[in-house]
């Protein structure tokens, strides 16, 4: 997280949340998920955005999260593979 204290209002991002697979399901992402989410809320962050994966995303609709696809747009330039 960025160092510097937003003013309220301000939106945050939580990038890249991973687990490795041999420990899943024990409730590290959402203990991971939860302290990013109360500490960007705590520092006045009203609205917090994060990129879910398919397999990501029951996790986060427990979490209060909604999808919104109006929000996440990418570049890809011409080499790149589609698949990312």
């Amino acid at each position: 997280m960025h160092s510097s204290t937003p003013q309220p209002g301000y939106a945050g991002h939580i990038g890249s949340v991973a687990t490795d697979p041999a420990h899943r399901r024990h409730g590290h992402g959402r203990a991971c998920v939860t302290a990013a989410r109360d500490r960007l809320a705590g520092q006045g962050c009203t609205v917090i955005d994060l990129y879910a994966s398919a397999d990501g995303r029951p996790l986060y609709d427990t979490m209060g999260f909604v999808v919104r696809p109006d929000v996440a747009m990418i570049w890809r330039a011409p080499s790149a593979s589609r698949e990312w």
